[in-house]
């Protein structure tokens, strides 16, 4: 068996192998096949030269033995096929919905950003050129050329600025934690855009065997000393078999003796739970006799090995089912039937996709709760195939089952489904499953059950084959979206109050924001933000809202509420702050300044309320007291100090209010247990106010020490952004919170 095979050869096969090609039986010593992982089917195929003689690469072979001849090897074997099939798929998967949704909000933020920055440029070049107009003179003047450059930067600063090259930083800080946190949850993830995926996922497939079941036989019902009994609890079978013990001797022997399986276990680890334990063991042979042992050695505690060392074999009568009186069936995961209900709380339906018989589908189905007979359909694979596709997509919105289907059946479903907009995810973990896998939007295989090509054609393996890990990566796939739209809000708040901030200096030919501190505010959205805004563990209210599907936009009716608001109190307070702040703060009585008696002076200085900025002309502030007390705007470095310091602050504190995006009135629910955030905004304003005390740092960003009274005022402004969203959420509630239609996406195409 280990040898390379080619078509032509014949090999001996037996119970145990694995068969390494496609091939035909020509030789049956009552050889029967497992061909769950390919086709699905959970009941052993009989192999014989008349009947079912066709062998599949990958089976394994759990009764008898016999001979084959090969047919097809390497990617001619259906095996192979299935693996370009694979292949294939995964070459035509595109951008994810949430990619999409991201590079269009991307060029409309940065057509709005290049747009104001050209805007703010046209209006400074309209006064460069008055001022140049009034006094010729000026054009000689190398000072009048370098205003012109930094004109010229300010502009290229904002168009930094509003471009969101952070976003795609945002996204992949977001998918990488959540990538790690969910291998904590028995998720692990192969494709890093499959997490943020999971959370619009709005449709799952679903193998039954292996993935809603347990794959593994057990005896629920028996023929015994002259009754019926049930084997379903151990109660029942110690009430049932109470003084009895020669007959549960006797039941052990004959099943240890009448039977040919074996059981192997493989411990990896002495310290593996339960679950691993049970996935490293191993049944060859027939499937009802495994089931039988298994059953002698979890309810009566005997080990068959003992009792088959203690006789010696004469004769061998092969097992016929025929004349058995004992009841197996593959038992439903404990865990499936809550983790369906969740799916079905959470929005998401449900479609059991096996290649069994629709009766025990059925059986299965109605027991994880996820056929109603009143509402759904289920329907055979052959019966799906002789559909037209228009019959097809009408029956979908009700298909619940479809049976004895065939991979190609399964590959058919999501491909359909997705011209629905569905996203879909599919769960398995055979062979079989592989297609469906790879073209879902999000594939799941099971890490302990899984075959090897399920897994490779799988965005994400759950390591605990538990059902309802999937949820836990719905949960993290919506906080992921949830994430992003933190982030986006954030920015669009700060892009909107910077860019009206620069058209209404430029309007009165001041430039507030330096070129070097709009790189600071830069640094603080694309990276420091994405930061803090990114680590939020998800919460189980995520899974009471409807998936986000692949037509809505990334921004609700609520973001646009929360950006407006925060962006109008920001551009209001600092505009107020630069305008009037300085004139009404500084204003005092004329006899307590000796420069307001240099009025010969100080007169020739004041020409038309003339704006002038008294550290560039005046480092002493000679005629300063004199020009304010005649009414003139007097902006000074410490003036716009304090307003560069203000504004970093709010956006600081605008961070808090950012970690919602809905109706949401507690900001700082969860705000204790985020570390990270509660790090990256203490850096942040640490770092303020290193800038604004260190001297070397102060020149880098053209800014001065503070006094303490402009401090106290610059916190007291910046902090009151949380109670003004707090009023602004509570008296303007979003009807519709997660709603996300075209009313954001109207919106966003005019402003392109």
């Amino acid at each position: 068996m280990n040898q390379l095979k080619q078509v032509g050869d014949i090999f001996q096969i037996q119970t145990g192998d694995i068969l390494p090609a496609d091939g035909i039986c020509i030789e049956s010593n009552n050889i029967s096949c497992d061909e769950s992982s390919m086709t699905g089917e959970s009941d052993l195929i009989k192999k014989s030269p008349e009947q079912m003689p066709f062998m599949l690469c990958g089976c394994k072979v759990q009764t008898g033995f016999g001979k084959m001849v090969v047919v097809a090897v390497g990617m001619n074997t259906q095996f192979g096929i299935l693996k370009q099939t694979i292949i294939a798929s995964a070459q035509k998967k595109q951008q994810t919905p949430l990619q999409q949704k991201l590079d269009q909000l991307a060029k409309y933020i940065s057509y709005t950003g290049i747009a104001s920055a050209a805007f703010v440029l046209l209006i400074l070049l309209i006064f460069w050129i008055i001022s140049g107009a009034q006094n010729t003179s000026q054009f000689k003047a190398i000072e009048f050329w370098v205003k012109l450059v930094n004109y010229i930067i300010i502009s290229v600063s904002i168009v930094v600025m509003a471009v969101p090259e952070g976003l795609p930083l945002a996204v992949t800080i977001a998918l990488a934690y959540s990538m790690r946190k969910m291998l904590g949850d028995n998720n692990l993830v192969r494709i890093l855009s499959a997490c943020e995926t999971m959370g619009g996922a709005t449709m799952i497939c679903s193998d039954k065997t292996g993935t809603l079941t347990q794959n593994k036989m057990k005896v629920t019902s028996g023929y015994l000393d002259g009754e019926m009994i049930t084997l379903k609890q151990q109660q029942q079978i110690q009430k049932n078999f109470e003084q009895k013990d020669q007959v549960v001797t006797l039941l052990s022997e004959a099943i240890a003796l009448d039977s040919s399986a074996d059981i192997k276990e493989t411990v990896k680890n002495e310290e593996d739970n339960e679950k691993q334990k049970q996935a490293n063991v191993e049944h060859l042979g027939n499937v009802t006799e495994c089931a039988l042992l298994q059953y002698i050695k979890e309810n009566e505690g005997i080990d068959y090995r003992n009792i088959r060392a203690q006789n010696v074999v004469i004769q061998t009568y092969p097992f016929s089912s025929e004349q058995k009186r004992m009841r197996i069936e593959d038992p439903v995961r404990i865990e499936v039937p809550e983790a369906i209900r969740l799916c079905h709380d959470s929005h998401i339906d449900v479609i059991m996709v096996t290649g069994d018989k629709i009766e025990t589908a059925i059986h299965i189905a109605k027991e994880c709760g996820i056929y109603n007979p009143s509402k759904g359909i289920a329907m055979e694979g052959p019966q799906f195939r002789s559909l037209s596709e228009e019959d097809q997509l009408k029956i979908l919105p009700r298909l619940q089952i479809l049976a004895r289907s065939s991979p190609t059946d399964k590959h058919t479903l999501v491909t359909l489904l997705q011209k629905l907009g569905h996203v879909v995810a599919v769960t398995g973990d055979g062979t079989n499953d592989a297609p469906a896998l790879s073209k879902a939007d999000v594939g799941f295989a099971m890490g302990i059950t899984g075959t090897e090509v399920a897994k490779d054609a799988a965005d994400i393996i759950i390591t605990d084959d538990n059902f309802s890990s999937i949820m836990k990566a719905v949960m993290w796939g919506r906080n992921v979206y949830d994430s992003i739209r933190k982030f986006v809000q954030f920015q669009l708040t700060v892009n909107i109050s910077a860019i009206a901030i620069a058209v209404a200096g430029a309007i009165f030919s001041v430039t507030p924001l330096k070129a070097i501190q709009i790189l600071w505010i830069n640094m603080i959205i694309n990276t420091l933000a994405a930061l803090a805004l990114a680590t939020e563990r998800p919460t189980k209210e995520l899974l009471k809202r409807k998936p986000y599907g692949k037509t809505g936009s990334i921004i609700c009716p609520s973001m646009w509420r929360n950006i407006l608001a925060s962006a109008i109190y920001q551009s209001v307070i600092i505009i107020i702050l630069l305008f009037l702040w300085g004139k009404e703060a500084e204003f005092m009585q004329q006899a307590e300044y000796p420069d307001l008696k240099q009025t010969e002076l100080c007169s020739l200085l004041q020409k038309n309320d003339e704006i002038i900025v008294t550290e560039l002309f005046f480092p002493n502030g000679l005629c300063r007291h004199f020009l304010l007390s005649k009414g003139v705007a007097i902006f000074s470095k410490q003036h716009f100090s304090f307003i560069f310091n203000t504004f970093i602050f709010m956006q600081v504190f605008n961070w808090i209010p950012s970690r919602k995006c809905y109706n949401e009135l507690n900001f700082f629910k969860g705000l204790m247990s985020n570390y990270i955030f509660q790090g990256i905004m203490g850096f942040v304003a640490a770092f303020q106010v290193i800038i604004m005390l260190v001297p070397g740092l102060r020149d880098v960003f053209s800014v001065i020490s503070l006094p303490g009274n402009l401090w106290g005022y610059s916190f007291l402004f910046s902090i009151l952004i949380i109670p003004f969203r707090f009023f602004v959420s509570l008296l303007i509630p979003s009807k519709d919170p997660f709603q996300c239609d075209e009313y954001s996406q109207s919106i966003l195409s005019g402003i392109s």
